[in-house]
């Protein structure tokens, strides 16, 4: 465009000097120059038709590309127009095609979810099965997690295969059961035996022992946190109270079981077992001692009761007084029996009795 706005004003020029020349006023000089300038103008003039013409850059070439590049655009844009009017819309239902686009593979879901894929050449069915174990997992353990216990952890990975864990929550085991005999194994299998094929396992690494549930995930367990020294001190409190005898101590009425009655005489023994007796008096000597303790009286030197073992022996006597008194065994937790003195004078009754299971 520049090129041809300089030959224009060229062309100007140029007329003027032929106007000058024509009216006579030109000298040979002048028309020199125009002759010159006028060839000049031609072969210019020229050079612009060919480039005007030119196949690659002229106008008819430009011309073409310019409706080229708009059939172009008008295909694009009735491309895109369609596009936008088969996309799946937010609340739409969604309309399959009644067959397989070509490609896909049949209508049959093995040649779509069967193709392997990744590295390991594992199918994309494989693939979506771990990845819904792998969520039904995460699922069921949160639940468990939340259980805590003062002697149990839970450890491991979250599996990605079909082994949901048991939703039971940590195991249980209380020391008071642990025996003199026990470790902590035997004690483990015994508070909280196995399901399956599997059992308390251990693991000379950390001292410690753990548990798979044969239904659960492979890579989770529950470890006991009970180590060595603890279980020993454990045990130690556990056997020591199992161990500790005391005598009996009565419960009260509701829980005792009232043997039959024996009189009172000078010399009684009672041979069924017992946990204490009551000695109930209707008569005493008038020339005994009596104190009065509250609104009862305790009469002295009246008669013993002694409470025999299973063995034959005695232990040391227990003096009674009391119109009404209750008596227990002082050195055994049961006795097999008692024996009895009541001075001349002294009539009543001893009633055993046995503290109900």
């Amino acid at each position: 465009m520049a090129q041809i706005i300089s030959l224009l004003g060229d062309l100007l020029s140029l007329t003027q000097s032929i106007v000058s020349l024509v009216s006579g006023k030109a000298s040979q000089a002048t028309t020199d120059l125009i002759l010159s300038a006028a060839n000049y103008l031609v072969a210019a003039i020229n050079n612009v038709l060919g480039d005007l013409e030119d196949s690659t850059t002229g106008l008819a070439a430009i011309r073409s590309q310019i409706d080229t590049n708009a059939a172009l655009a008008t295909a694009q844009y009735n491309d895109l127009v369609a596009r936008l009017t088969t996309t799946q819309q937010a609340g739409s239902p969604v309309t399959l095609p009644t067959s397989p686009p070509s490609g896909y593979g049949g209508a049959t879901a093995p040649s779509v979810w069967d193709v392997p894929i990744g590295a390991a050449d594992e199918t994309a069915r494989y693939m979506l099965a771990q990845c819904g174990h792998l969520v039904e997992n995460m699922l069921s353990t949160s639940k468990i997690l939340g259980a805590k216990s003062d002697f149990f952890s839970l450890e491991g990975t979250i599996a990605t295969e079909g082994y949901p864990f048991v939703e039971s929550g940590p195991p249980t085991a209380s020391p008071a059961n642990i025996l003199s005999t026990d470790n902590r194994g035997t004690w483990l299998d015994r508070e909280w035996p196995s399901n399956g094929p599997l059992t308390w396992q251990y693991d000379p690494a950390s001292d410690s022992y753990y548990y798979q549930d044969h239904n659960g995930s492979p890579d989770l367990i529950w470890r006991c946190l009970i180590t060595s020294e603890w279980f020993t001190r454990l045990q130690a409190a556990a056997v020591t109270t199992a161990t500790i005898r005391v005598p009996p101590i009565w419960p009260g009425l509701a829980a005792v079981t009232l043997g039959s009655p024996v009189a009172l005489a000078s010399h009684v023994t009672v041979t069924t077992p017992m946990d204490g007796v009551i000695i109930a008096l209707t008569a005493v000597p008038p020339d005994k001692p009596r104190y009065v303790i509250g609104d009862m009286t305790s009469v002295a030197h009246i008669g013993q009761v002694a409470f025999a073992s299973d063995n034959g022996d005695v232990e040391f006597p227990q003096n009674f007084a009391f119109p009404s008194g209750l008596y227990t065994p002082r050195s055994m937790v049961r006795a097999a029996g008692c024996k009895l003195r009541a001075v001349q004078g002294v009539a009543g009754t001893v009633t055993p009795w046995l503290i109900t299971p």
